[in-house]
């Protein structure tokens, strides 16, 4: 729009807007939130408090909606004159139904939502050199807007955080900057790019709940796409679907007369006949758009057949299926570490409310990165059912996501996960890797590791107790881990601990192999390493939270990336080191202090004759040198000798080390020994010295801790 257009319109004056007048403005926005949910008509009328204001013109407008502390929905526009009157009914309908980060809002939400409103002035671009635009920027009262071309190396993105988020998160002018980056899918660091424009913009919020006196009561509750008889009649399908399949048979990709239509969480369960016990459960879920019931139904029997087929029963078993189907998912909250006192949920969830949730009609269904777990029992209360989802999801320190969702399903009650169980079995472990993180084959495998070995400067000297060793694949960060395992004598036992990249098995999962294989640099004939069976089960039972699980190291690469490289530096003449394989997940610092107590009384009589060997990298996808920077905060940290502090640093400073853990527990397992090692950085570099590209690096760095 020109600037005479302009000059014509009649602009809100946001600071002069009385208390009474916020009020309504908040009370429409609130009307058009639930008439959109309610799918009910609203007339011009609704904008009559308003009067002449309605069409006075405002920059933005955003329309929030928060259950207690979680984010059910927040849209709006910035930088178009839009007369008021149509800002708030399009911010408050895109809000209720249209976000695509969450599921649209359920009736069933409805009474317990708070709907914020925040007018928009016009936005203002920083006109500064990058490293001055922190001083532009006032917390609390600027809202910030970043943006990039298609031209700059981002490509085209988009990011805005309102005024009042960084007040709410307690962030201080970088961190601030730092979240709007994210919120754009930008490097932290992006703002300090001059081809990113970053613009400042002031708003009004005016804050309110939803009248339960303008709700329908009782209030209308979303069904199912059919009934349970077209249910079954869908079940019946997919049973002999299966067994067509399993015949080499034509399957039917459609049945009429079935339940069809768009769900949010479908479960298909195989239930043993004779004990009525599930044997397994497939599971799909998407909460926007939905999932097409008939066809994803067919797909998971695809995957079942194909599972059930493969799977070897001691006995014969008579299989029958359970199908369940999920609609109308409404957000109830998180569920956070600090709720559960000895395995059970805290009757009072601050960040969790399950109120509306009739047991008899939803499933609570539990999320944490990509592990579901799904639990429907009409006899139980609420809270029953998402003690038990919740427990399924095993996170130690991530918070649990919880919803509930509308079920009808062919089962009296359902408890389910897509979480693989835990695997104790001792088989050997093969390669996963080998081929992607470094050369399957011998030849080029034992050049590369010469070429790293005769480059290395590492002094191999005594008293080593730990290592720490990267492991992102041996063409970019095989050279620190050469330095790192060159630089100490490596004994009859090493105790490799490394993070955990997958969403398999334990959270702290001791290997139960008996050996692991890996190719070999010196020949065709790959390396054995045996396992030190009685310590890693002496480990598992000691430590509290460890399992002997194999599940976690199924496609880990953390440890396996090492071993080619220790082959290496063993020769032909010497044996191989016994192993104990060790993944860990997330911990708080409480956990790490506990386990470096009880592992310390493990090693206590075997200290001398062990290597703890960490296996991390440093931060990940900064550009080159804001990743340095925030190395150099880490390494620092972990000079010190101060595991907790080194904990602290990386999180404060959101530094994706992703060994921290392992790291924290190794140092403070060597405090706890009486140990007061020297920490010597070895050798440090960037990914940038191998793709020449600086743009989103990954640090590396090898270390030792020396008594």
């Amino acid at each position: 729009m020109s600037d005479s257009n302009l000059q014509k319109l009649t602009l809100l004056d946001l600071e002069a807007i009385e208390p009474a007048t916020g009020r309504a403005i908040q009370q429409i926005a609130s009307k058009i939130v639930a008439a959109k949910v309610l799918k009910t008509r609203l007339t011009k009328e609704v904008f009559a408090p308003l009067g002449e204001l309605a069409e006075h013109y405002v920059y933005g407008c955003f329309t929030t909606l928060k259950r207690g502390a979680t984010l059910r929905g927040c849209c709006g526009f910035l930088g178009r004159p839009t007369r008021l009157c149509d800002a708030i009914l399009e911010s408050a309908q895109k809000t209720a139904k249209e976000d695509p980060r969450m599921p649209a809002i359920s009736t069933i939400e409805l009474p317990y939502l708070t709907c914020d409103v925040t007018l928009l002035a016009d936005p203002h671009a920083i006109d500064a050199q990058p490293a001055k635009r922190p001083e532009h920027i006032q917390v609390g009262k600027h809202g910030l807007r970043i943006t990039t071309s298609l031209t700059s190396p981002y490509g085209q993105r988009a990011g805005l955080l309102l005024p009042n988020v960084p007040v709410q998160q307690g962030w201080d002018v970088q961190a601030y900057l730092a979240g709007v980056c994210r919120k754009a899918g930008l490097p932290q660091d992006a703002w300090q790019d001059n081809s990113v424009m970053l613009e400042t913009f002031e708003g009004l919020e005016i804050t309110g709940g939803i009248d339960a006196m303008e709700l329908p009561d009782p209030m209308p509750i979303e069904g199912p796409p059919g009934d349970l008889d077209s249910l079954q009649k869908l079940k019946a399908a997919t049973i002999q679907n299966m067994i067509n399949l399993s015949h080499g048979a034509t399957p039917n990709y459609y049945v009429l007369d079935a339940m069809d239509g768009t769900v949010h969480t479908i479960v298909l369960s195989a239930i043993d006949v004779e004990s009525k016990v599930p044997m397994a459960h497939w599971i799909q879920t998407s909460f926007r758009p939905g999932i097409p019931l008939q066809s994803s139904v067919f797909e998971l029997s695809r995957i079942a057949e194909q599972t059930l087929r493969k799977t070897r029963f001691d006995r014969a078993v008579d299989v029958d299926l359970a199908l369940s189907a999920m609609y109308d998912p409404a957000h109830h909250g998180m569920v956070h570490a600090s709720d559960w006192r000895s395995g059970k949920l805290d009757a009072s969830l601050p960040d969790c409310d399950l109120a509306g949730v009739e047991s008899n009609q939803r499933a609570i269904v539990a999320l944490c990165g990509q592990r579901v777990a799904v639990a429907f029992a009409p006899d139980q209360s609420p809270h029953e059912l998402l003690e038990s989802a919740a427990s399924m999801i095993r996170s130690r320190t991530e918070p649990i996501t919880v919803m509930s969702l509308g079920c009808i399903s062919t089962a009296s009650s359902l408890l389910a996960s897509n979480i693989p169980g835990i695997d104790s079995s001792d088989r050997p472990r093969n390669p996963a890797l080998a081929g992607t993180f470094y050369p399957s084959d011998h030849e080029p495998l034992g050049q590369m590791l010469k070429g790293l070995d005769q480059k290395s400067s590492a002094q191999n000297i005594q008293g080593v107790k730990a290592i720490m060793t990267p492991h992102a694949g041996l063409r970019y960060s095989g050279q620190q881990a050469m330095d790192a395992w060159k630089s100490c004598s490596i004994p009859e036992t090493v105790i490799l601990i490394g993070p955990k990249h997958t969403q398999l098995g334990a959270d702290w999962a001791v290997s139960p192999a008996t050996s692991w294989t890996v190719p070999s640099g010196h020949g065709p004939e790959p390396t054995r390493f045996e396992i030190d069976t009685k310590l890693s089960q002496q480990i598992a039972q000691s430590v509290q939270g460890m399992e002997l699980d194999a599940a976690a190291h199924f496609k880990e690469h953390g440890i396996e990336v090492q071993l080619p490289i220790v082959d290496w530096l063993c020769g032909s003449q010497r044996a191989r080191p016994k192993l104990v394989c060790i993944a860990m997940g997330d911990a708080t610092w409480e956990d790490i202090h506990s386990a470096a107590n009880q592992l310390a009384e493990v090693l206590r009589p075997i200290i001398d004759k062990v290597l703890l060997a960490i296996s991390s990298d440093m931060n990940h996808f900064a550009n080159d040198q804001e990743n340095r920077r925030l190395d150099r905060l880490a390494l620092d940290a972990l000079m010190t000798g101060d595991p907790e502090h080194l904990l602290d640093v990386c999180r404060s400073n959101s530094i994706s080390m992703c060994g921290v853990v392992p790291a924290a527990l190794v140092m403070q397992t060597l405090k706890v020994l009486g140990l007061k090692p020297q920490v010597e950085q070895i050798s440090y570099d960037t990914s940038a010295a191998v793709t020449a590209d600086p743009s989103r690096v990954v640090g590396y760095a090898a270390a030792r801790w020396k008594c």
